[in-house]
């Protein structure tokens, strides 16, 4: 019976390990995607303004047509 209750123990030990494995592994992917959204993100950003910029020149670039062919 002695020898159950080593082998019961040395399961629990080696299950606790894994379950703490999986448990850092999460957690390191989470950051990682975290960062790779953060990053989309940033570049979803930055298209945004350089379209904002290119619409406005084009804006300008119209009413600038526009007063000329009625001037």
């Amino acid at each position: 019976m002695h020898s159950i209750k080593i082998i019961a123990v040395v399961v629990g030990v080696v299950a606790a390990a894994i379950i703490a494995v999986l448990i850092i592994v999460v957690i390191i992917l989470l950051r990682q995607i975290r960062k790779h959204q953060a990053m989309l993100d940033g570049e979803r950003s930055a298209h945004a303004q350089k379209n904002e910029g290119k619409n406005e020149e084009n804006i300008d670039q119209q009413n600038s047509r526009r007063f000329t062919a009625y001037h």
